[in-house]
């Protein structure tokens, strides 16, 4: 029998939801069949084909994956991957209909579905609390790097990316959506008062915002190339990654943390957020700061820059660290959850 996939996430562009749906799915063993919406019922209307055209494609004796947040609350059968509850517990960082949307459908899939996914014991720990599920309901899985697509990359490709994108002094890299929970003010107002101690660098910043989101208050003038690129391919970033002095992830809530594992994948040490989940993927392989006090960030960052040294050791460690997070490993815990589940 196989295992129905909700594959709305294939027609969305790719951010580390959909990059999440695709490299997990992809791996799945056994028998896997996907649902995907055609043309006419893309974008906002996905929705609906969600919630009343994809229920009856799946059986009654099927089992359905959604592993991108939302899922049919017609069918029970059914294992959905939600990720963290950012539009629940901060729907000021959302649209009014987008955190609506969530507020409505979490609490309902939460209760009739028959198993919960999600990336760490930080967002574990929240969807029992705020959705009232039985911990078993609720396991977490952390996520993957794909290194073969994420590793270090010669100087060479490293000096072409660079020129590609005007980069011509070296640089601390941000790379994520242009939304308020990433915190980019306040680390660009930290990055202004350092800057002067620090005029041979840059901050670079890589990421688009979208619809769902509240715009994060950002001014013009601070985003110019070469400092903001917009968004940046895949192909890009491992040369962006490798070339870094680091990588800075400021989040104030995050249930995981793609880019610092991909950043470690590509030999970049990391900088984060000492809140929510990113300790859970940092480890102790990186340097932390609290997001909400600028002097901290500040501090922090200033050491991270001094210390050639300390850098080369947090590149070292983080190395290590990111071997533990492998999407073959999530596939093998995956597989468990369906067993534990009563799927397989």
């Amino acid at each position: 029998m196989p295992l129905v996939i909700n594959a709305r996430f294939q027609t969305r562009p790719i951010t580390g939801v959909e990059r999440y749906a695709h490299e997990l799915t992809r791996r799945i063993r056994g028998e896997v069949r996907y649902e995907i919406p055609a043309p006419a019922w893309r974008g906002s209307r996905g929705h609906l084909w969600e919630q009343f055209i994809l229920p009856a494609r799946v059986a009654p004796h099927e089992w359905l994956f959604s592993p991108a947040n939302t899922g049919p609350a017609l069918v029970r059968r059914q294992i959905v991957t939600i990720h963290d509850l950012s539009p629940l517990e901060h729907p000021e960082w959302f649209s009014r209909g987008f955190a609506l949307w969530y507020r409505l459908l979490w609490p309902i899939l939460a209760r009739r579905v028959q198993g919960i996914i999600t990336d760490s014991n930080f967002s574990r720990a929240r969807i029992i609390a705020r959705l009232c599920v039985p911990p078993e309901k609720v396991i977490a899985i952390p996520t993957g790097v794909d290194t073969d697509t994420f590793h270090p990359v010669p100087p060479p490709e490293q000096d072409r990316i660079r020129a590609k994108y005007g980069l011509k002094k070296d640089f601390i890299f941000f790379v994520g959506s242009l939304q308020p929970r990433k915190n980019l003010p306040r680390l660009l107002s930290v990055w202004e008062t350092l800057q002067p101690e620090f005029p041979h660098l840059d901050l670079v910043i890589a990421g688009t915002t979208g619809p769902q989101f509240q715009t994060s208050p950002l001014h013009a003038s601070r985003l110019t190339p070469p400092h903001f690129l917009g968004y940046v391919p895949d192909a890009d970033l491992p040369a962006l990654y490798s070339s870094a002095l680091g990588l800075i992830h400021p989040g104030l809530y995050e249930g995981s943390g793609l880019t610092l594992l991909e950043a470690m994948a590509c030999g970049c040490p990391v900088l984060a957020a000492n809140n929510t989940a990113l300790p859970e993927v940092v480890g102790h392989t990186g340097v932390f700061f609290d997001p909400y006090d600028p002097a901290d960030l500040a501090e922090n960052l200033r050491a991270f820059l001094q210390n050639e040294q300390a850098r080369e050791k947090i590149r070292q460690l983080g190395d290590e660290r990111v071997r533990f997070f492998t999407w073959e490993r999530a596939r093998d815990e995956f597989h468990k959850a369906l067993q534990h589940f009563q799927v397989w």
